[in-house]
């Protein structure tokens, strides 16, 4: 696995999992998701 950070519009990110928010009934739905996925 790369260290090497992702950049997207100048923005670094350490991870490559990108989640979309389609899905989600809410924004505090996906927030609350985000947080307990860790």
């Amino acid at each position: 696995m790369s260290d090497t950070p992702l950049v997207i519009a100048g923005k670094s990110f350490r991870s490559r999992l990108l989640v979309g928010t389609g899905k989600y009934p809410s924004n505090e739905v996906m927030v609350r998701a985000h947080e307990a996925s860790g």
